[in-house]
C-alpha cells in the first residue's frame, strides 16, 4: 500500500481512515470508533474488518479524546505496516511473551466486549 498522504494538520486518526480506504485487506470499510473516560482520561477503541475478521484495538489513556484516537491511530498504522509507521514502536525484550517460555495466556475478554459476552 502507499503511504497516505500526511498534511501538518492531518491527525493520525484520519492518516488510519485514508489508509483503511486504499487498503485491500479493510475490504473498503472505514474504521469504527468508541472513547472511554476513566478518571479524566480517555482510551479510544477502533473497530476495523481485516480480511473480512473484525478487529479491535485500544491505545493507552490520554487527557483528551483527540490525543487518544491518535494513540491508537498510531498503533494500528505501525501493526499495519504503513508507510511511515514500520518503526514507530518496538517489543519490549522484558515483556512476558518475550522472556519467557510459554506464551501468556491472553486477558479473558480478550476476544469480545463484556456486552458481547
Amino acid at each position: 500500500p502507499k503511504p497516505p498522504s500526511e498534511s501538518e494538520s492531518a491527525s493520525e486518526a484520519h492518516i488510519l481512515e485514508e489508509f483503511c480506504s486504499g487498503y485491500h485487506a479493510c475490504g473498503g470499510k472505514a474504521p469504527q470508533w468508541s472513547a472511554t473516560w476513566e478518571g479524566g482520561e480517555c482510551s479510544a477503541v477502533v473497530e476495523l474488518s481485516l480480511l473480512g475478521v473484525p478487529h479491535k484495538f485500544a491505545g493507552a489513556a490520554k487527557a483528551s479524546e483527540e490525543a487518544a484516537a491518535d494513540d491508537t491511530a498510531r498503533r494500528v498504522l505501525w501493526y499495519l505496516q504503513c508507510p511511515g509507521y514500520e518503526n514507530a514502536f518496538s517489543p519490549d525484550p522484558r515483556a512476558p511473551a518475550a522472556v519467557g517460555k510459554e506464551i501468556p495466556a491472553p486477558p479473558a475478554n480478550w476476544a469480545s466486549d463484556a456486552a458481547e459476552d
